[in-house]
């Protein structure tokens, strides 16, 4: 049985010393070789994951500083690896920027000149970005409102939408079968057809919805966060199960199997459960969790600072070792 206090110890920490306020977010490359990680001034960390090193760190954002003040807790998903492993979004405010991961510089840089007046900054600034599985599309949000749909060709990509919609939104992600789940700003969610953004279900105003919402693997299900995590059927249109979590829940992640879910606090509580048992199996000190694609690690972000000297912090991500089936002590 594994021990809810200590039942996955730390394996490893990547750690970085930089003017970051606080890490906002992990998200590993598709074929499991890079870690990025989002921090509060706009710059992303790449880890190689075979060395446990940065490899690069793109330069801070201005204009996401900027955009980060006063918008609250909200998780800064502005990045994403391409599927190929080879490349490396991230969009900022008034600019996106793509970069080849193994050259380390940047291939493109689209920039929005109408989005620079200082009193939208903040509302025009892209908090998520993902690609659908089989990497024909890019999908993008911004933080005021508002769903983007771009053809991706790499460094070719054009960034003039192929689609729109107007939502509000605060996370989102494809399912096993290319549809395009939302959570809204009102704690509810939507379904869209993927590239044209055509709504198929929504729930609006509903208590399982939120801040973060992640499709199960299989595409069954959705995992929503606000005061715990919900697991809503979507073949049913009913909710399965509610994981209580210590307080307000903003961020959620499921196993690539399916099996289990770890879910983030606002006070850096990080909770890993077994789905069919509803147990917590480990407890972690951090937040902003995401599993590796071969679900044999769990990277759990840090969300406090940590003061060396009198002025640099720490930023530092923990890799867990995840448990298999195996080691599960189920009925």
């Amino acid at each position: 049985m594994l021990s809810e206090v200590t039942g996955c110890p730390p394996n490893e920490f990547l750690t970085c010393h930089s003017n970051v306020r606080r890490n906002l977010g992990t998200k590993f490359s598709p074929d499991g070789k890079w870690l990025g990680g989002g921090t509060r001034d706009g710059s992303v960390l790449v880890w190689n994951v075979a060395s446990r090193k940065i490899a690069f760190t793109t330069p801070p954002k201005e204009e996401l500083q900027q955009g980060f003040r006063g918008s609250g807790s909200y998780v800064a998903d502005y990045f994403a690896f391409a599927p190929d492993g080879q490349h490396l979004v991230i969009a900022g405010s008034w600019t996106i920027e793509i970069w080849d991961v193994q050259r380390q510089e940047t291939v493109k840089t689209w920039t929005n000149p109408e989005a620079r007046d200082p009193a939208h900054l903040n509302y025009s600034r892209y908090t998520a970005l993902c690609f659908t599985r089989d990497g024909r599309y890019l999908v993008g949000a911004r933080f005021g409102g508002g769903l983007f749909v771009w053809d991706w060709q790499g460094a070719n990509t054009s960034f003039e939408p192929r689609s729109t919609a107007e939502y509000g939104t605060r996370s989102f992600d494809v399912t096993a079968d290319g549809m395009l789940a939302v959570a809204g700003s009102r704690a509810g969610y939507r379904l869209y057809t993927l590239p044209d953004l055509d709504v198929v279900s929504a729930s609006e105003d509903s208590p399982h919805g939120g801040i973060d919402v992640d499709p199960s693997p299989d595409g069954s299900r959705l995992a929503f966060c606000v005061n715990d995590v919900s697991i809503f059927n979507l073949k049913t249109q009913t909710m399965e199960a509610r994981l209580p979590h210590s307080t307000y829940v903003e961020h959620v992640a499921w196993h690539p199997d399916g099996t289990r879910i770890a879910a983030s606090d606002t006070y850096a509580t990080t909770k890993l459960w077994d789905v069919e048992t509803r147990k917590v199996l480990a407890t972690f000190r951090g937040s902003i969790s995401t599993f590796s694609p071969d679900g044999t690690i769990l990277a759990v972000g840090s969300q406090g600072s940590q003061f060396i000297g009198d002025t640099r912090k720490i930023g530092r991500v923990t890799l867990h070792h995840a448990p298999t089936l195996n080691e599960i002590d189920r009925p």
